[in-house]
């Protein structure tokens, strides 16, 4: 409301909380906000325990570091109990490739920590056009699928019985900032294409789209998150 910066707290971070937990139409809820008035290398494990003590839904806690991964799995398994933790999975984490066609050690590490524990896993790779992917639609849809097939092959070495899922993550970077745009209209062109991608496939698929370049919640936010969100999905 006063159009300034600042760091985010403790207390930003359980106000999204408990307005995940209001809003009927939202079925998982996470932390929205690092908290920077807690130690940064326990700053994971203090919002997954958050979400677990205050979260009413379906949760998604994010993790950073191997050794939070352990934390927070053993904070889950105290929270639900042995039983509903194995049916209900509560820790999920995204495998996140390093465009162009890597992956972090400790990225591949957490991962095989959650299969260990029965967990599941999913992908998310973003190529940038311009920065991390060649800046033409065809180049950067390229990398995206390469690293989507690449990243389900790689789950699917880990755990045989993941459901396969076709993350389809492309953006662009603005040339005049060096800022990833998630407004842009190629946004909508490219969740279109991994859409199409993953129905070649028969796969389920998730994409980023309904994203906005405001900082703040006025018309332009409303326009791009409407119009990209809906015409990724009439197509």
């Amino acid at each position: 409301d006063t159009k300034t910066r600042r760091y985010a707290t403790t207390e930003d971070m359980m106000k999204g909380i408990v307005l995940g937990n209001e809003l009927k139409n939202v079925g998982n809820i996470n932390g929205m906000v690092t908290p920077h008035d807690v130690p940064p290398m326990v700053a994971d494990v203090f919002m997954s325990k958050s979400l677990f003590v205050y979260g009413k839904k379906r949760i998604r806690p994010w993790i950073y570091e191997t050794k939070s991964a352990e934390m927070i799995i053993e904070i889950a398994k105290l929270a639900y109990g042995e039983e509903k933790f194995k049916k209900e999975k509560p820790v999920f984490y995204t495998i996140e490739a390093v465009s162009p066609l890597g992956y972090s050690p400790h990225s591949l590490e957490i991962g095989l920590l959650l299969v260990k524990n029965g967990l599941n896993l999913g992908l998310g790779p973003i190529p940038m056009c311009g920065a991390t992917a060649p800046i033409t639609p065809a180049g950067v849809l390229t990398l995206a699928n390469a690293e989507a097939v690449g990243g389900i092959v790689l789950i699917q070495c880990m755990n045989p019985n993941q459901p396969a899922l076709y993350h389809g993550g492309s953006h662009n970077m603005d040339l005049r900032t060096t800022v990833c745009s998630w407004g842009n209209p190629n946004q909508t062109v490219f969740g279109i294409a991994h859409l199409q991608m993953a129905k070649k496939y028969g796969l389920k698929t998730v994409a980023n789209l309904g994203g906005t370049d405001s900082n703040t919640y006025d018309i332009q936010a409303g326009i791009e998150k409407g119009v990209g969100a809906v015409f990724a999905l009439l197509g």
